[in-house]
């Protein structure tokens, strides 16, 4: 914990009143409070010199009791909201099919969760008005009825003195969308916004960038060493919205041969689709995987490759994060992809679509599977949920 300044005597008694901190004796540190009025939203009724509002400390510094011997400060239970669409709970948040709930808010919770003196509740509506409010993903289902009463529970803990933090992983500002109204009106209570990737954060407006931190989706699966083959098995894995990106690259470039299969693990809808396609006719053999958690985990570990073509251009993709690229190389994949902002950090560690040439696929895929152990030791650790955790703990 920061340190809070020089001592107080003996008449420099202080008690805050209401929920926060009690004074249990006189002898207390004197200054900066750390923003417990500002995240917690404790009474300013203080007396002398204590100052309450200063932003530094993190989630996880503020659930210390600071004791002084048998004396210190009392801190009562903090209560933590985390807003999350079709969850009640941290499992059903780590059991959900939204990347962004498994891989995001499930992490954070499990963090809030073991933090001394935190309540933790997780729900598409909020009981009273919590401390600290972690607002997730709204999605476009039922957005008409939900808006208006996730607005509510943001402004109703902005009112009370807590803190609204937004996670903000789609780039609905960037282009309209359902959720653009509701976005719109979310950043304008969020004293903090978090984001997957740097260029997330630079999408939006430069008046925000100082609330804005940068926190990547979790991967959740553990490292496995890559594998040499000789045969050509592609996969491809993720939210059926990119799977437009991969039909019109076969549409666009005929590269069938230099697969012998591509195995696409998605919803059932999005397979449907992708079974009535003009695009089939210049694919390779497809097999379908409906996606699950352990689906895509053998999808993985049953290919040669992973194929993963973007939207560059398209606008609701700008700022999108890096976890399917990882999650390749976590499983011990080549990842054959594009050049997003957000996988620039991995220049050299895949293989680069639009500056490959296929006929030299084979030694491509011979190249990047030496550089996967280098990954998997080197850069995968910092993504793991253990080390993410701790990331949402600081803000």
């Amino acid at each position: 914990m920061p340190a809070l300044c020089n001592q107080l005597g003996p008449s420099d008694a202080l008690f805050v009143q209401g929920h926060g901190i009690q004074k249990q004796d006189a002898s207390m540190p004197r200054g900066d409070w750390g923003g417990w009025e500002g995240l917690y939203g404790v009474s300013k009724q203080v007396t002398r010199r204590a100052s309450i509002g200063a932003p530094q400390m993190s989630l996880g510094e503020r659930s210390k009791v600071i004791t002084r011997g048998r004396l210190g400060y009392a801190m009562l239970e903090k209560r933590v909201h985390i807003l999350a669409s079709g969850a009640n709970s941290e499992r059903d948040l780590s059991c959900s099919n939204l990347a962004s709930h498994r891989l995001r808010l499930a992490v954070a919770a499990r963090g809030l969760v073991e933090l001394p003196n935190h309540h933790v509740s997780v729900g598409d509506n909020t009981v009273g008005t919590p401390d600290i409010l972690l607002v997730g993903k709204i999605g476009a289902q039922q957005i008409e009825s939900r808006a208006p009463l996730w607005l509510k529970a943001m402004q109703d803990v902005w009112n009370a003195g807590g803190r609204v933090i937004l996670d903000y992983t789609d780039n609905h500002l960037g282009h309209q969308s359902r959720m653009t109204a509701f976005y719109s009106r979310a950043i304008s209570v969020a004293r903090q916004i978090v984001v997957p990737s740097e260029g997330m954060k630079a999408a939006l407006p430069g008046s925000l960038q100082n609330q804005v931190t940068v926190i990547p989706d979790a991967l959740e699966y553990e490292p496995v060493p890559p594998r040499q083959t000789s045969t050509k098995n592609g996969v491809w894995y993720g939210h059926g919205s990119n799977i437009p990106y991969l039909l019109d690259y076969f549409q666009k470039h005929a590269v069938a041969q230099y697969f012998d299969s591509l195995t696409i693990c998605t919803d059932e809808t999005t397979l449907a689709v992708i079974s009535k396609s003009q695009a089939l006719q210049r694919m390779p053999p497809v097999r379908g995987i409906v996606w699950s958690v352990e689906n895509q985990r053998k999808a993985l570990l049953a290919a040669d490759f992973a194929f993963l073509p973007v939207g560059l251009h398209d606008p609701r993709k700008a700022g999108a994060g890096s976890n399917r690229l990882l999650t390749g190389l976590c499983l011990g994949l080549p990842v054959l992809t594009q050049r997003l902002n957000s996988y620039a950090s991995f220049d050299g560690l895949f293989i680069d679509l639009d500056r490959s040439d296929w006929s030299n696929f084979i030694p491509d895929l011979s190249s990047i599977r030496k550089i996967v152990v280098r990954v998997q030791n080197e850069r995968i650790p910092e993504y793991m949920p253990k080390a993410l955790k701790a990331r949402w703990l600081t803000l």
